[in-house]
């Protein structure tokens, strides 16, 4: 039998539950049994809403922690074979709307959805370790859906460019090259993430990084230290070093790119001042104080 709760157990549920009903958001997710919704790809088809469906979950296990919540579900027995769905609407709607939507699907455990990506990926859960994988051509699309994209959909972008970053300087240490050609078919091979924002977003950045690398290697710079570089880009709202460079202008370009992102950064190192100012043209202006002291930029 499920463990009673308490009366304050039931009154923070009822509290929970009516704020969730009254929050608005674009994309939902559920469950639903097969054998309560037996027309279930005719009723979602008819939606006309982008909707992914994941494999049958037929080998999902009850944990300790589930056994806890509820001394039914021992720990290790299977789950009743179940399906999620994901669902993207044109415009945030409430939960009563996506209650009544997929009210077909006798749906429990609908939750609207943080992260797409994340959500996509744990349709086949491939992103959770402990968790059985299932074959994402068990995927069944609908409305235009395509859950490939919405995998790929990153949720830092920043944080996958410096991934990619760090790929692309391993590989051109072990093989002395760094083209993007070899990068982007490797990706389409091996990492979809990767491929699909060479695709969409950060191609054009990767080759600038990849072009500092090569002309390091042309120049003899190639084995200079990070910290020994010209320059630094930063990021002025956390301080976080965001990447160095060998010259004034390749970190320039960096901070252009970065900057039609939306995000706030500059340039500093041993050459450029924290004061340096853009002089409204891609470049930077500046003037030179004496030798000891290096360029200084004007403000």
């Amino acid at each position: 039998m499920p463990a009673k709760r308490t009366e304050a157990q039931k009154e923070a549920e009822k509290r929970y539950d009516a704020k969730r009903r009254g929050e608005r958001h674009q994309v939902w997710m559920g469950v639903f049994y097969e054998d309560s919704a037996p027309n279930w790809r005719q009723d979602i088809d008819e939606m006309g809403l982008p909707v992914a469906v994941s494999p049958v979950h037929d080998k999902d296990a009850w944990t300790k922690a589930d056994e806890k919540k509820d001394p039914s579900h021992k720990a290790g027995a299977f789950k009743k074979p179940h399906r999620h769905w994901l669902a993207e609407y044109p415009n945030p709607v409430n939960f009563e709307t996506v209650k009544k939507d997929f009210a077909f699907l006798n749906s429990s455990n609908i939750k609207w959805v943080k992260s797409k990506a994340a959500m996509a990926a744990y349709l086949c859960h491939l992103k959770s370790p402990d968790k059985a994988k299932y074959d994402p051509e068990g995927i069944v699309e609908f409305g235009g859906a395509n859950w490939r994209d919405w995998c790929a959909q990153t949720d830092d972008l920043h944080g996958e460019m410096m991934a990619m970053r760090r790929h692309i300087m391993s590989h051109a240490q072990e093989t002395g090259r760094a083209d993007l050609f070899e990068f982007w078919n490797w990706c389409d091979e091996n990492n979809d993430v990767w491929s699909r924002l060479l695709d969409t977003a950060c191609s054009a950045a990767i080759e600038r990084y990849m072009k500092t690398i090569r002309g390091a290697m042309k120049t003899g710079t190639w084995n200079v230290a990070l910290d020994e570089r010209t320059v630094a880009v930063i990021d002025e709202e956390t301080g976080e070093r965001l990447g160095e460079f060998g010259s004034d202008q390749d970190a320039a370009d960096y901070c252009d790119y970065l900057g039609s992102l939306g995000r706030s950064v500059s340039m500093v190192g041993r050459n450029v001042p924290e004061n340096a100012v853009r002089d409204g043209q891609g470049g930077w202006n500046y003037y030179t104080v004496d030798e000891e002291t290096g360029p200084e930029y004007e403000c």
